[in-house]
């Protein structure tokens, strides 16, 4: 019997510990809304209209980012770079792109442009730049000549005076009959209508022309002034000769003019088969009358004529142009 009480004693004991036990561990269930839905409270829980939900941190599913993590703006203008004002336009120094040449030092100008261009200095005297050389002219009663011989460079039919470029510049190219026409026909007219070699506006002289100006600087025809229809114009070279550059003669007379219309006359040679002769002594000009040439010399004052039938117009003489009006 002891032992029967002390068993019930001991069972009661664990009894009471097991229901103890059995409280602690036991979840006791909840309930949402009206209490008649239970649920979990470690993994649900119960909003605010009595719903059962998952029990998820709230928003765990949508990680926000920080603000303006997406969109980074750019410094600002980065994407636009502004040059330094003008930085893309460089000026040139003034006048860089244009270089002038000094005054007739460098023009060269082609055949097809107009070279009668005259221009004045402020001396008063009148030029025409042509091949890029600059010719004096002069207005001698009512025609206007060249007051230089033609030293323009044909590429073939003149020459220089002992193939010196010294001499083309002191008394200009001596030319063919043919060359200084460029394939005109002959012509005695006033005027002679044949341009040749001469600039735009100007013309190779006839016969007719030099008598013209033979008369009207004061030559007089001497009585054996016809020869074999030549004419010789007495006193008319003196008037048109230089002031210098002709030699002396005989007993050191002066072959100079007085050149009193400022025609210059030089004497610039010949040149006859291939060889030169007389520069200083002889000038010779070529007409646009077929063969015919007026002739000055060192030692006369007379403008006389002569023709070159014989040699067909192939020696070398000088050229002088008269303007057109």
């Amino acid at each position: 019997m002891a032992d029967l009480k002390l068993f019930r004693r001991y069972a009661g004991g664990l009894f009471l510990l097991a229901a103890l036990l059995f409280c602690v561990c036991t979840e006791v269930p909840e309930y949402c809304g009206d209490g008649n839905r239970p649920f979990d409270f470690k993994n649900q829980r119960c909003d605010g209209n009595g719903n059962v939900l998952p029990n998820t941190p709230p928003d765990s599913t949508i990680t926000p980012p920080p603000p303006d993590s997406t969109i980074t703006p750019p410094p600002p203008d980065s994407t636009i770079t502004q040059p330094p004002p003008d930085s893309t336009i460089t000026p040139p120094p003034p006048d860089s792109t244009i270089t002038q040449p000094p005054p007739d030092s460098t023009i060269t100008l082609p055949d097809s442009i107009d070279y009668s261009v005259r221009d004045s200095t402020a001396d008063g005297q009148t030029y025409i730049v042509y091949g890029g050389q600059a010719y004096k002219t002069e207005k001698i009663f009512e025609q206007t000549w060249m007051a230089q011989n033609l030293n323009f460079d044909t590429k073939g039919g003149s020459w220089c005076y002992e193939n010196s470029l010294d001499s083309c510049a002191k008394y200009g190219r001596l030319y063919n009959w043919s060359t200084a026409m460029k394939g005109s026909a002959s012509s005695n007219e006033n005027p002679s209508g044949v341009q040749g070699i001469c600039p735009n506006g100007w013309h190779l002289p006839s016969r007719q022309e030099w008598d013209i100006l033979g008369r009207a600087v004061g030559g007089v025809i001497p009585p054996d002034g016809f020869d074999n229809d030549y004419v010789d114009w007495d006193t008319a070279g003196q008037m048109l000769k230089a002031e210098s550059g002709w030699n002396d003669y005989w007993d050191n007379e002066d072959g100079n003019g007085i050149d009193l219309y400022k025609f210059g006359a030089l004497p610039g040679g010949f040149i006859s088969k291939g060889h030169s002769g007389e520069a200083g002594n002889v000038g010779l000009w070529w007409t646009s009358t077929k063969y015919y040439f007026r002739r000055m010399t060192n030692y006369e004052s007379v403008l006389s004529e002569d023709n070159d039938s014989i040699g067909e117009g192939a020696d070398g003489h000088s050229v002088r142009c008269v303007a057109d009006n």
